[in-house]
């Protein structure tokens, strides 16, 4: 048979698909050529494996805690100081590191003050202790830097801050834990170092300003483990991030003296720290800022407006320029003279002047820089109570820093304010020795300068003292009928005689010359409810809260009112409507009305009868509009009730107020945790307050009134007061106490004086006499019936007018507002509620008196030797 020609070409291709068939493996299809026993036998080992993964990652989450939480760290902190300093008196920021490692987590965080038996302090004179609290919320896996704030109170134990943390739940997540504190004594404050290059100012914690040398007998009166008593401040130097190291809070910035500033950029800080600095500047802090390059960081910062002078052309600063600084405070005489290898870069400062809170324009920074003495070196402006100085160099100069005949003496007269100096040498011998002349003795005890002595230029040895150490001051915490409050004291030990053994000679059965710490251990700044303005507002508070009983006079118009209603008025109702007979219906209604309305009237409520009392102080610096507002509160009620208070500022500070110092405790008695919580605002809880009687609190708040209450000249060129506020005033006088001799005061009584408007002041003497109540007769005539009567600010008007509380040339108006300030509110509300405010306005200052040199130079008894 004769094949088709197409089936011939076609045979070639199939031969070929036939042998590539043969070439191919076989196929099992999906079969993974294992045995069914095989193939379990590796499941199980995968199993296993899962297993062991999952046991081991278990293992690892119980090495590593659920929850990672740091030790605290006093804000501002370094790595090199690991203590948790505080300040008795002043409240405290701290942070810690946390950090959740498995979950989301959100809870709180708290501290109290514990005793070494870890419990709870109660606060002086009261039935509470105080603890701190506040939300937290952590992301998993990420840390977190935790700031809280807490009260160490004004107490001479020692004391540790117990923190806890918990869950939604209250329930604890770890243990509570207790730190030690080292507590800092009255005299010392915080020295903040703000720098890009912190090392570079090593050199001022060596400085006697800093660290001085004291007399032995200072040393023996401080506990073991408390703070080195020689150091007058704590030098700080934190490391700089994206955001300040300090506190957004007034508040927490009392126990901070010096801030020192160089090439630090002002974005880092955020608008509660700016308010808190500024707040700090105007109340007596000392703002440092080294240049020059630290001026064009600061252009148009929120700084800027309180700048004494701006940066000009760059300037090489030579041996020439410097010879008017060296002239005045280069006091040693054995030592190099200040060495200038090559010129110093820096800028030239053209002054600012700001005539606005000035009552002439006698150029206040320009007499404040000429005061200094060093040419065109510096430039120094008074903002409020506090100071701002700059520098055309910056401060941390090696060739400044190593001129022994005369850094000391500058940095202590012109950079920091303070008093003349003299340094003197003793013979040492064995951790003291024996001054024969003097019959004193000095100490070594911490090291370093073994050989001397410092005391000031008058020749007072008593070298520690909190008003010199800083220059801070709030009148409801600085008001004191002692002229020297925090001064430490001499005094005489033992009945035998003195063998000039310094602080151990009572150990021999002689005397010994010892340092008595002041009553107060807070020093200036301190938060004090025993001072003049707290003791003022006590005895208002007394004399005013409580329940106010209805006269006889309300009592018959209620009673007369409501017969006239019920018989009447009521049958003439309804006799014009024809049914008489309903009147016997409205009878019984009408009873409950006039209860209702006479209950109301009364401000009562029957069975649970609540009042509330507040005495408050504001106090303004000049040209500045947030006050500082002090409350004193009271709330009575019938029934045991707890409180609760809340301030609209997150930076306010609350804490219950003593009733007296002759407030015990019962027998058993345990106090009472009220709780300080600081969230978007700051709340007191649970101010317990027992039945038929009145609890108080003390509380602290900045406030804007709404427009300044200032000095200003009329366009006939007299002088004036302005009341710029949102407030009409009352009781209102204005005073000043001469720059020049003792203290006294001139005053001009205006009385009313209603917002928005001025009235023209002309002076005259001011009766301040011992027991005289200034303007005490134009405060009888300005009394009036009603809430003036109630409220009772004769006392801190007393205090207000003291002529030793104001400083040499300082002008002042104090008004009374018969009304409680907003930015706080009590739950549950009170239906009788009565307030006043005094409102203490600087108005201001003059500049401050031209400081003075050293006697001497450390290096000039060094070389003594």
């Amino acid at each position: 048979m004769k094949l088709d020609p197409s089936a011939r070409r076609t045979r070639p291709l199939l031969v070929g698909l036939c042998l590539l068939a043969l070439l191919m493996p076989g196929c099992r299809g999906c079969d993974d050529g294992l045995t069914p026993q095989e193939r379990a036998a590796k499941q199980q080992e995968k199993e296993e494996e899962e297993a062991e993964r999952k046991r081991k990652e278990e293992e690892e989450k119980k090495k590593k805690a659920p929850m990672v939480v740091g030790p605290m760290k006093p804000v501002p902190s370094q790595s090199d100081q690991p203590q948790l300093f505080v300040k008795p008196g002043h409240w405290t920021m701290v942070s810690q590191e946390m950090k959740r490692n498995y979950d989301d987590w959100v809870g709180t965080e708290g501290q109290a003050i514990v005793d070494s038996n870890n419990q709870p302090i109660p606060l002086d004179f009261t039935a509470f202790s105080l603890q701190s609290r506040r939300p937290v919320a952590l992301s998993k896996g990420q840390d977190k830097r935790i700031e809280s704030i807490f009260f160490p109170p004004p107490i001479k134990r020692k004391f540790g801050v117990r923190w806890q943390i918990r869950g939604r739940d209250s329930l604890d997540v770890m243990p509570p834990l207790s730190e030690p504190t080292t507590q800092m004594q009255s005299h010392q404050y915080h020295f903040v170092v703000l720098a890009a290059n912190p090392a570079s100012y090593g050199r001022l914690g060596t400085l006697r300003s800093v660290d001085a040398p004291l007399h032995d007998e200072v040393d023996v009166q401080f506990r073991a483990g408390d703070w080195a008593a020689r150091r007058n401040y704590r030098v700080v130097a934190p490391e700089l991030g994206d955001r300040a190291p300090l506190p957004d809070s007034l508040f927490c910035l009392t126990s901070t003296a010096y801030v020192l500033w160089d090439e630090v950029d002002p974005a880092i800080f955020d608008p509660a720290q700016r308010d808190a600095l500024l707040d700090w500047l105007h109340w007596g802090g000392q703002l440092i800022i080294s240049g020059p390059d630290s001026l064009a960081l600061l252009r148009d910062s929120f700084l800027s407006p309180y700048l004494p002078a701006t940066s000009g052309d760059a300037w090489e600063i030579t041996g020439d320029d410097l010879q008017p600084m060296v002239a005045a405070w280069g006091v040693g005489r054995k030592g190099p003279d200040l060495q200038l290898p090559r010129p110093w870069s820096g800028v030239r400062l053209e002054l600012v002047e700001d005539e606005s809170e000035r009552r002439d324009s006698s150029a206040p920074v320009a007499r404040a820089t000429s005061q200094l003495r060093c040419g065109e070196l510096f430039a120094e402006r008074r903002v409020g109570r506090g100071r701002v100085i700059v520098s055309a160099m910056q401060l941390n100069q090696r060739g400044l820093q190593n001129w022994e005949n005369g850094y000391e003496c500058l940095m202590n007269a012109v950079v920091l304010r303070r008093p003349a100096r003299r340094f003197r040498g003793d013979n040492y011998s064995g951790g003291s020795s024996t001054d024969f002349q003097d019959g004193f003795s000095v100490s070594s005890a911490e090291g370093g300068d073994s050989m001397l002595a410092v005391e000031w230029a008058d020749g007072d040895r008593v070298a520690i003292d909190a008003a010199v150490n800083s220059g801070l001051r709030l009148l409801s915490r600085d008001s004191y009928d002692n002229p020297n409050p925090w001064r430490f004291s001499l005094q005489k030990v033992g009945n035998g005689p003195d063998y000039g053994m310094g602080g151990f000679g009572g150990q021999f059965g002689g005397s010994s010359t010892v340092l008595a710490a002041p009553a107060y251990p807070g020093g200036a700044g301190g938060w004090d409810d025993f001072n003049a303005v707290s003791s003022a507002a006590r005895d208002s508070l007394r004399e005013a809260a409580g329940v106010t009983v209805p006269d006889s006079g309300f009592v018959l118009a209620c009673v007369g009112l409501y017969l006239l209603v019920l018989a009447p008025f009521n049958w003439m109702v309804f006799r014009a409507i024809g049914r008489v007979e309903l009147a016997w219906v409205a009878a019984p209604l009408i009873a409950i009305a006039g209860t209702v309305v006479v209950v109301k009237l009364a401000q009562l409520d029957i069975g649970f009868v609540r009042a509330q009392t507040q005495i408050a102080l504001l106090e303004t610096q000049p040209g500045y509009a947030r006050g500082c507002l002090t409350r004193y509160t009271g709330v009575y009620t019938s029934l045991g009730t707890n409180y609760d208070l809340t301030f609209d500022d997150p930076g306010a500070v609350a804490a219950p107020f003593s009733s007296g110092t002759e407030f015990q405790m019962l027998p058993g008695q345990q106090a009472t945790a009220v709780t300080y919580d600081r969230q978007e605002k700051a709340r007191l809880l649970g101010l317990q307050v027992s039945s038929s009687t009145t609890g108080m609190v003390h509380s602290e708040e900045m406030h804007d009134p709404g427009g300044a209450l200032q000095l200003g000249t009329s366009s006939m060129g007299v002088l004036q007061i302005q009341n710029q506020s949102d407030r009409d005033l009352s009781q209102l006088a204005v005073v000043y106490r001469p720059a020049e001799g003792g203290p006294s005061l001139m005053g001009c009584w205006v009385g009313d004086l209603p917002r928005k408007e001025s009235m023209a002041l002309s002076w005259a003497p001011v009766n301040t006499g011992e027991g005289a109540l200034p303007f005490q007769q134009q405060l009888g005539a300005a009394g009036e019936p009603g809430v003036a009567d109630e409220m009772n600010l004769t006392p801190l008007w007393r205090v207000a007018l003291d002529p030793d509380q104001f400083e040499p040339g300082e002008y002042r108006a104090v008004a009374r507002i018969d009304e409680a300030l907003p930015g706080m509110t009590v739950a549950p509300a009170a239906a009788q509620q009565t307030a006043a405010t005094l409102w203490v306005a600087h108005l201001q200052y003059e500049i401050p008196t031209a400081p003075q040199p050293d006697k001497n130079a450390p290096i000039d008894v060094e070389n003594e030797e």
